[in-house]
């Protein structure tokens, strides 16, 4: 039995996520194989209607693409993690693309991590939406260890939408740390007002072990989450793994901005070897071929 159980509470849809995720990958990468890690999709834009990046009543998904970029730049600024510099049209719900890694989840949790990434990569890299049937095929062709016909059965199976829906109302069931959280910086994980619920910020982590229950809500340090880890051990002791190198990176993940080999491996290399070098004009993101070649970016430097 694993020391330590994660659950994360997040949204393919979530820009605070996708820029958490340097932090996530690094205390996995450490601390993996002694935790139990599980993915909750909280369904952060249902339709058009009270969409966070709307920016009014009811979200244009056309008119609206240009503030949702700079939205998105603001968080890079933070973040260091890339956006898309010209959207046509944002997502209108991240509802299919929760359901997509619901569907994914049933090949394993690894299985559906990579298809979570792979969307965020779509909409975060590439520029593009993914809220519908085809878009999500399209998204996630490729995706190392995905069974596609297992896949789409999946995906139009009535337990997928169950699980999802199970996973929705857990999010908007904050837990009594989550609603005491006051943090009042860009990113914060205090719980967000959704119709007349409330539901955990984006990401959230809540560990349970044998020293109780530790959350960790919105963009916070890594230290928080190593700290947390630890009260959540009690007395038992974790041993964290040696930090990557560049290439190890690539190697477990496929895919990396130019920000996660900086909180991965630190000075333990430069560039990883034989990838393709995507400039998306604020930074690079490194992909291996066969990764650069599922988004779309093959003809990318490297």
């Amino acid at each position: 039995m694993r020391a330590v159980s994660i659950t994360e509470f997040t949204d393919p849809g979530s820009v605070w996520a996708w820029g958490s995720e340097p932090k996530l990958r690094l205390l996995e990468w450490r601390y993996g194989d002694q935790v139990e890690w599980r993915r909750v999709m909280g369904g952060m834009a249902e339709d058009e209607q009270s969409h966070p990046l709307a920016t009014g009543a009811r979200l244009d998904p056309a008119n609206d693409a240009p503030a949702a970029v700079e939205v998105w730049r603001d968080v890079h600024g933070v973040t260091g993690m890339p956006f898309p510099s010209e959207v046509r049209t944002v997502f209108a719900s991240t509802r299919l693309a929760c359901l997509a890694v619901k569907a994914a989840q049933v090949q394993g949790d690894d299985v559906g991590a990579r298809v979570l990434r792979r969307l965020r990569e779509w909409t975060f890299v590439v520029g593009e939406r993914f809220d519908t049937t085809v878009a999500v095929v399209a998204a996630i062709s490729g995706v190392p260890g995905l069974d596609v016909d297992d896949y789409v059965a999946a995906l139009s199976d009535p337990q997928t939408m169950i699980a999802y829906q199970e996973d929705w109302e857990a999010t908007r069931r904050p837990n009594a740390q989550a609603r005491q959280v006051e943090d009042d910086h860009p990113g914060h994980g205090r719980v967000r007002a959704d119709g007349n619920r409330f539901r955990y910020a984006f990401p959230t982590l809540v560990l349970e072990g044998p020293g109780g229950v530790e959350t960790v809500a919105g963009w916070k340090p890594i230290e928080d989450y190593v700290a947390a880890l630890g009260r959540a051990a009690g007395g038992e002791v974790l041993t964290a793994r040696p930090d990557p190198t560049t290439d190890e990176v690539i190697a477990r993940w496929g895919t990396a901005a130019d920000v996660e080999l900086a909180v991965l491996a630190g000075s333990r290399g430069s560039d990883p070897s034989d990838v393709v070098a995507h400039e998306w004009g604020g930074g690079v993101f490194f992909l291996t071929r066969a990764e650069a070649r599922s988004l779309g970016l093959a003809g990318a430097s490297g």
